[in-house]
């Protein structure tokens, strides 16, 4: 619960900067170690939907087909947030 608040509070810094400051993406990237992905999809959801945009969202439990061994009976979590860079390539 407290890492999911300081995640909201580096996006909602990330996003003040980007607007505020007029900092760009790639500056931003840089500086917090984080994919210009990342925080286009921040500023995407912030502009969307404000502040509640910046929030995490849910994990969703996938099993992916074609995958995993037959029998394995392992399954997969794949985030639902763009900051995610690791996970299954989707075709």
């Amino acid at each position: 619960m407290a890492e999911d608040c300081e995640r909201t509070l580096l996006r909602r810094e990330l996003i003040r900067e980007l607007f505020e400051e007029e900092r760009s993406i790639s500056e931003l990237s840089k500086r917090y170690g984080l994919s210009r992905k990342a925080i286009h999809s921040w500023k995407r959801r912030y502009e969307q939907e404000g502040l509640k945009g910046l929030e995490p969202r849910a994990v969703a439990l996938i099993e992916v087909q074609g995958r995993l061994s037959v029998g394995s009976g392992k399954k997969l979590f794949l985030s639902s947030n763009a900051d995610a860079d690791i996970g299954v390539q989707r075709n």
